[in-house]
Order: structure tokens, then C-alpha cells, then sequence
């Protein structure tokens, strides 16, 4: 749960920051990015997540 109010923190800075939205978000395959209640608050936020592939970190 930490992590997602991190992100939404996070998302809302960068809103504010840049004053306009961003709707996709790239991530590693770490678990928390891979949980349900990630794909829940990014979707609730109107966020697109695209998961790297292993071994790819960017």
C-alpha cells in the first residue's frame, strides 16, 4: 500500500510539475508493479503501465 501512495504522489507532482497528465508509465517487473491494486489505481487514474522485459532495464 505504501508504494501506491507513493505513485499516486508521485503522478500528481508530475502533474503539476509539467501541467498536463501522463498516461503511461514504464516500470520493471518488480512485484508491486505487478500487483492488482497497481493495475487498479493506474487504471482508476486513466494510467497505462507497460512492463520492460526482464533482463532490459532501461
Amino acid at each position: 500500500m505504501k508504494t501506491l501512495q507513493k505513485f499516486s504522489s508521485v503522478h500528481a507532482s508530475v502533474h503539476n510539475h509539467f501541467n498536463q497528465d501522463r498516461h503511461l508509465v514504464h516500470t520493471d517487473n518488480g512485484s508491486d508493479f505487478r500487483s492488482r491494486s497497481f493495475a487498479r489505481a493506474c487504471s482508476n487514474l486513466g494510467i497505462e503501465t507497460d512492463l520492460r522485459p526482464v533482463g532490459a532495464p532501461r
